[in-house]
Order: structure tokens, then sequence, then C-alpha cells
């Protein structure tokens, strides 16, 4: 199997035919679970090359007929074994690229932190299903790679967020000046706050 990893070369790796595998279970998923038939025309990139916004994270977006997905610098081999192809994180950011055919979420203020957490919720949906094609409430709820947490390594736990210096409510600020800037971003930045709507939702089921 043959996956595109960058634009201008392609390799053929135990690696690479996983995340090509679950990038096909995610379009089931999306079918079977919500009825959304990915456009045929649409053919899914891996980019394995540092992001300018990102750095070496996950990301994705839709570039004309390319659904574009991120794998940070490293490429997939290496990215593989930080969970940036795991369930929950692909699903993610293919819920980016649904989402870019559905509205135009910002990344950017409260438009980009509610499409943050649609894409964290979505993933762990994702990632409960891949177990047994079944929604049982079996994924584990934790975005990302357990204990890690940095600017580019970022674990955010969903039923527990102030067990990964995320927020429960709105205002809730738990990180210090010294952890802002060791990480890179404040309390308003997205991906951070969006664990107050994600928590809410786990909290009804």
């Amino acid at each position: 199997l043959n996956a595109v990893t960058s634009k201008t070369a392609e390799v053929s790796d135990a690696s690479a035919a996983t995340a090509m595998y679950r990038a096909e279970q995610v379009l089931a998923f999306a079918e079977t679970v919500f009825g959304h038939v990915t456009d045929t025309e649409l053919s899914l990139v891996f980019e394995d090359k540092f992001d300018s916004i990102y750095g070496n994270n996950a990301y994705a977006y839709r570039a004309g007929t390319q659904a574009v997905i991120g794998l940070g610098t490293d490429g997939i081999l290496t990215q593989t074994s930080k969970n940036v192809m795991t369930w929950d994180v692909l699903g993610h950011e293919y819920a980016h690229i649904l989402l870019s055919e559905i509205c135009d979420f910002k990344p950017v203020s409260d438009a980009g932190t509610i499409a943050e957490a649609y894409a964290d919720l979505f993933g762990e949906f994702f990632e409960d299903w891949a177990a047994d094609g079944v929604l049982d409430n079996t994924c584990d709820w934790v975005h990302g790679a357990a204990g890690k947490y940095n600017k580019y390594e970022v674990s955010r736990s969903i039923f527990n967020p102030e067990a990964t210096d995320n927020p429960v409510f709105i205002g809730q600020n738990i990180i210090s000046e010294e952890q802002e800037a060791a990480l890179g971003f404040s309390e308003n930045e997205i991906h951070h706050r969006s664990t107050v709507i994600c928590h809410a939702v786990w909290a009804l089921l």
C-alpha cells in the first residue's frame, strides 16, 4: 500500500498502511454513524512537514480536492509512536475536514474553541466505535498521548480536565504564568479551553 506522506514523495511501510487503514475506517464511521458520505473526488494526503503554526503536531485542512492530514516533522513512523495516528487523534483531525464542508469555523476565538471541542468528541466517538463497530462508551475520554503536555504534544482529559491542566468551566484559569511561558499559550488558547464543552457533553452521557 502506498500512502502519500508529502506533496512530492510516496512511501510504503507498515505505519503508512496502518494510517491509511485507519483513515478508511474513519470514513466508514462518518458514513455509518452520521450518514455523511465523503466526496468521491476527495483524495486523502498525509503530510510529514513541520507546520509553521502547529509545529510537530497533527493538523488537518481542506485544499481543493485534497483532504490533508499533517503528521508533523518526523514522518509517519516516528509520529505513530507518538500517538498522532491513534484512533482518537485521526478522528479529531478528520472532523476538522468534515467541519470545513459544513461551516467556516476559523481556528480562533469562540468559533475555534467550538471546532476543537467538536473534533475531540468526534475523535472519542470514533475511538469507541473502532473497537467493535458499536458506540458503547468504551473510549478512554482522553485526547492524545496520555501524560504528555507541552506545546506540540498535548493530552486533554475530557472526563477530568483538571488532571491535564484544562478548565472545567468558563473563566477557570489553572495555568500559571510559568506554564504559559513554557507551553506557549494562555488559558484562552482554543485547544486548551475546548474541554469546557467536551466535559459538559461527557457529563451528560
